[in-house]
């Protein structure tokens, strides 16, 4: 089976089975509020990843030192401090216990309801 994006997708489903006026404004409200869902994990993991890179420069330790302390790839410690990893919690238990750094510090974005 080939791959569709979802553009492709929901153009020919909406050309084959037109949708209701209704059914197409909960769709963008439901398809609006994901998008700013994601936009917010998108700032909170920037945020998180500023955190670690802090703490981590405040030890004067390179990623590759904090890699070794931790079992943790260098290129995922990158990943995480530039906001593109989704890590585990206990990736971050680790990277926080390694840099004496507690979880509760690490800054949270406001999520404002739709």
């Amino acid at each position: 089976m080939a791959r569709v994006s979802i553009d492709d997708f929901f153009a020919y489903e909406l050309h084959e089975n037109p949708w209701s006026a209704e059914t197409q404004e909960v769709f963008e409200m439901a398809s609006q509020a994901f998008s700013q869902e994601v936009e917010v994990l998108a700032k909170e993991r920037a945020e998180i990843g500023a955190y670690l890179h802090q703490a981590r420069q405040s030890h004067r330790y390179s990623q590759k030192e904090l890699s070794a302390i931790t079992s943790i790839d260098q290129a995922e410690i990158s990943k995480i401090e530039r906001g593109l990893s989704n890590p585990t919690l206990d990736t971050l238990l680790k990277l926080a216990k390694a840099l004496g750094v507690s979880l509760m510090g690490i800054p949270q974005s406001e999520v404002k309801s739709a």
